[in-house]
């Protein structure tokens, strides 16, 4: 009798050590934790063997505590088998999906320690198992009616879990609902909307609602752009305009490609959609506000203007377009209207296809590199050598230029410039702007002024130019120096 005192107080002993080395471990530690609990269980039914006991049948008969502690330990064994058994499964023994979902792992359970509890009733208690799941059905309709809608949502949950349409991490749409998926358990899945705000949606209206998943497939977002333009203008202008501020945009991919489609048609304007792509979800927002100010770019560009909201949209002329072009350039809107009309007069238009180098730092004459070139329609991309090979460093829409230091001070653009679309470039040489600087020497320092911004740009995207040294006093003034050697006047009373 002594010795079984001994054993079942070892059996206790047993089971509080796991428990306790169970929290001591901590989640960290849970391959360790796991296996101290297979130990510990071993170590529980060696106890109770050792004791004569056996948990699938009932105690022995003996003095009344002795035999109260036996049927305890009993129970404490098929309590101990269902946590080993649980545990094991959500940690191991199910597919890594499952284990990610918190409603499987608690189902799993559910109905593990529910079994082991039948079953201890059944051989430990010796209560009769029939009735207590006859009275258990009963009562289960009577709180399955009080409870629907929460078994609702239970049941939803497992269909979306079986399905797997989101997981935790994943930016989803649940009906109108935006965010990303923080938590899915057993009743609800939670997101966390655009506004940092959670929002807890029943799985009962998850699984009714349409759900657009957009973390898949990977690094491929979309975003649209929607336009209204006026009903008469050409329809293939504006495709091929709208397809022109895509590839412009250097945060869209080319993969898949940008599309655009016209959506509705009403008495006073028709709506277009471009549909792009990103590799970020968290860009999408900067990429939209990019494609919103090359899509008015190119639609300018090609003499279209969207509809404004009251009255009729304006034409665009040739005379407007190019005088807007020319005031996007920095450096010459230190120009006045007439100065900059007269700019205007005397542009050449060059025309490049698709393909066609517009300008090299290899084999082209000095006065196409002392000219300012500006994209007038089309786009086109800047390429530097860097560390031996050509790298792609900006693309250019309508209003963009480069070129600035050539005109002004001489300096040879250390790069190429290559038509992606058919494009249109506006040059205004050297000998254009010549006469303007002579008359206005005001303006030529303000130029320079700029320039000296500007040109750090430049030299962060191409470089310095190996031919330019650099000066040891006032950039500005040493920019003003060499831009009167160029220009053959002097400045006086600087």
């Amino acid at each position: 009798m002594g010795h079984l005192k001994t054993d079942i107080a070892l059996g206790v002993a047993v089971f509080i050590l796991d428990f306790a080395a169970w929290r001591i471990l901590g989640s960290r530690f849970e391959r360790t934790r796991l296996l101290v609990r297979f130990a510990s269980f071993v170590t529980l039914t060696a106890v109770l063997l050792g004791a004569n006991l056996n948990p699938f049948e009932p105690a022995p008969p003996g003095p009344r505590f002795v035999y109260f502690f036996s049927r305890f330990v009993e129970l404490l064994w098929w309590f101990h088998l269902a946590i080993v058994a649980s545990s094991t499964l959500a940690s191991r023994a199910l597919p890594r999906a499952w284990i990610r979902e918190q409603l499987i792992r608690d189902i799993i359970r559910a109905v593990i320690f529910v079994g082991a509890g039948v079953a201890a009733i059944a051989h430990v208690l010796e209560l009769p198992v029939r009735g207590l799941l006859a009275t258990s059905g009963a009562v289960a309709v009577v709180l399955g009616l009080a409870v629907q809608s929460t078994l609702s949502d239970v049941f939803s949950g497992v269909v979306l879990n079986a399905t797997e349409p989101f997981e935790i991490g994943d930016w989803v749409f649940i009906g109108e609902i935006e965010g990303e998926v923080i938590e899915s358990n057993w009743r609800a899945t939670t997101l966390m909307n655009p506004h940092g705000n959670t929002v807890v949606i029943p799985n009962s209206v998850a699984a009714k609602a349409n759900i657009v998943n957009q973390s898949r497939p990977a690094r491929v977002h979309g975003l649209s752009l929607l336009l209204e333009i006026a009903p008469d203008e050409h329809a293939g202008r504006i495709v091929e305009a709208l397809t022109h501020s895509a590839i412009g945009a250097t945060c869209i991919l080319a993969s898949p490609e940008p599309r655009v489609k016209a959506l509705r048609a009403t008495p006073h304007s028709i709506q277009y959609e471009l549909v792009a792509f990103v590799d970020d979800r968290s860009t999408k927002s900067h990429a939209r506000n990019v494609l919103l100010d090359l899509a008015q770019r190119h639609l300018e560009a090609a003499g279209i203007r969207l509809r404004p909201l009251v009255g009729e949209a304006s034409r665009v002329n040739d005379t407007d377009s190019t005088m807007r072009l020319l005031r996007r350039v920095e450096m010459l809107d230190t120009l006045g209207d007439g100065q900059l009309m007269e700019l205007a007069k005397s542009l050449e238009v060059r025309d490049f296809q698709a393909g066609q180098v517009v300008l090299s730092c290899d084999g082209e004459c000095m006065e196409l590199h002392q000219a300012l070139q500006i994209v007038a329609k089309g786009v086109t991309s800047v390429t530097a050598t860097r560390d031996g090979r050509e790298v792609e460093v900006r693309r250019m829409s309508p209003g963009d230029s480069i070129g600035q230091s050539g005109i002004l001070v001489g300096t040879k653009i250390d790069g190429t410039i290559r038509a992606l679309t058919a494009v249109t470039m506006l040059l205004l040489s050297k000998e254009t702007l010549t006469p303007v600087l002579q008359e206005h020497p005001e303006i030529a320092r303000r130029m320079c002024g700029l320039l000296a911004r500007q040109m750090a740009v430049d030299e962060s995207i191409f470089g310095s130019p190996p031919a330019m040294p650099r000066p040891s006093g006032d950039f500005t003034d040493w920019l003003l120096e060499r831009l009167q050697l160029l220009h053959d006047f002097i400045i006086r009373d600087r």
